[in-house]
């Protein structure tokens, strides 16, 4: 969806969303000084329903780079990091409603037939996330609360992921046609 995109501001909001598991109301809500440039990353702030968040994003950074060499109120820290761009409407902060439109149309420019949502972003990541942390750091990451239950909402653990890393303990993995091989003596 990201090079379906036709702007630089526009791929970089499909993919900080993504990265960061944001929700949409925590991507609207950044300003321009709470992306702080690292070497290799870039370190974001944002306001969640339960604190505020820095998140590392690596590999949106460039994306995120890109947007803001152009933003027109790139040196006001307190502007809105995605802002319109309509000729009557620049640098002005965008609705709810205007960007679940800018999502709907980048998913029916990248070919996307079923349904696309800005929480769906959030649930793709935290999915994927909740295979290499820990259930304190997903919370941490996510901006729940912890103890809550939120995980269990966002990810789907399948039996075969619990298969996979009970066998890496052991040292068997499965090599590229899917036979299982030991991966040290």
């Amino acid at each position: 969806m990201v090079e379906a995109a036709d702007n630089p501001r526009d791929r970089a909001l499909i993919h900080v969303l993504f990265e960061g598991a944001l929700r949409p109301g925590e991507l609207l809500s950044m300003r321009v000084g709470g992306v702080e440039l690292k070497r290799n990353y870039c370190l974001i702030t944002v306001s969640s329903k339960t604190s505020i968040k820095r998140i590392p994003l690596v590999a949106s950074m460039q994306r995120l780079l890109d947007w803001l060499r152009i933003h027109l109120c790139r040196d006001d820290t307190d502007a809105p990091l995605w802002c319109s761009l309509a000729t009557n409407y620049v640098g002005e902060p965008f609705s709810y409603r205007h960007f679940r439109l800018i999502i709907k149309k980048i998913a029916g420019k990248a070919g996307l037939k079923r349904g696309v949502w800005p929480y769906l972003f959030r649930h793709a990541t935290l999915t994927k996330m909740a295979k290499v942390l820990t259930e304190a750091q997903l919370e941490k990451f996510a901006g729940w609360a912890h103890g809550s239950k939120m995980a269990a909402r966002y990810v789907h653990f399948s039996a075969r992921d619990v298969e996979e890393t009970i066998l890496a303990l052991y040292g068997i993995g499965k090599d590229e046609s899917g036979m299982e091989r030991r991966l040290r003596s």
